[in-house]
């Protein structure tokens, strides 16, 4: 995409991501793959056991930033501003994922 984005922009892709998406989260793995289980009914597969040990492994590991940057940093303040829309997509996404679990039933 090239051009500048504005806030019809923003609520274009909300909407997209309210209709078209299941959320998930790398804070909540567990809350994720629990509902990827119940909506692409993995459970049901043959291979879903043998297959587990690779999900527990994923929701085991603990992310650790390379380069962690530190709040309210000027430079955590330039990435906040060129980086805003996908910061109010983040947070409307986070929203959509508590919408979806009452969906879900989880």
């Amino acid at each position: 995409m090239t051009g500048s984005i504005n806030m019809d922009n923003l609520e274009i892709a909300k909407e997209v991501l309210r209709r078209k998406f299941i959320v998930g989260l790398l804070d909540n793995k567990r809350g994720s793959f629990a509902r990827f289980d119940h909506y692409f009914k993995w459970k049901e597969s043959p291979k879903y056991e043998k297959e587990f040990g690779c999900r527990k492994q994923l929701m085991d590991e603990k992310y650790v930033p390379k380069h962690p940057i530190r709040k309210d940093s000027d430079t955590w303040k330039l990435l906040l501003e060129q980086n805003r829309f996908d910061v109010h997509l983040y947070d409307f996404a986070k929203e959509l994922f508590s919408q979806q679990s009452y969906i879900f039933g989880l």
